[in-house]
């Protein structure tokens, strides 16, 4: 599920598998979203508890955020990525990942987040 921005500076949901190639993803994800911009609405569906949320905040970096959830019983991972930024001659992201804990134990955090160093390594070097 993604948050689509519209010209009102509004969003809406837009809804896009995951069970693609890269390739694949990016093509659907277009197409998606010009759906979902002739149709916005902020209704995640039947299917809402099985969703994973990943929002960007391409305009801002950050150190930390806390994100509302509806209710106390929703489990719905959510991933944040921000601005990118330079360091000490080091491309930096800010990449949060909220997960019930209940569901997920810090272990599990932490292997997203080698997977994820590994693969953006993979894609534009060190």
């Amino acid at each position: 599920m993604k948050k689509k921005r519209l010209d009102n500076g509004t969003y809406c949901y837009c809804s896009v598998s995951g069970n693609h190639s890269l390739e694949e993803f990016l093509v659907d994800a277009k197409k998606e979203q010009e759906n979902a911009k002739k149709n916005p609405s902020l209704t995640d569906g039947e299917e809402g508890l099985s969703l994973l949320f990943i929002s960007s905040l391409p305009w801002i970096t950050y150190t930390a955020m806390v994100q509302p959830v509806p209710c106390p019983a929703d489990s719905n991972p959510r991933i944040t990525w921000g601005k990118y930024f330079e360091q000490e001659d080091r491309i930096l992201i800010p990449v949060t990942l909220l997960c019930h804990h209940a569901l997920v134990d810090g272990i599990h955090m932490n292997t997203f987040y080698e997977k994820l160093n590994a693969q953006l390594k993979n894609e534009v070097g060190d």
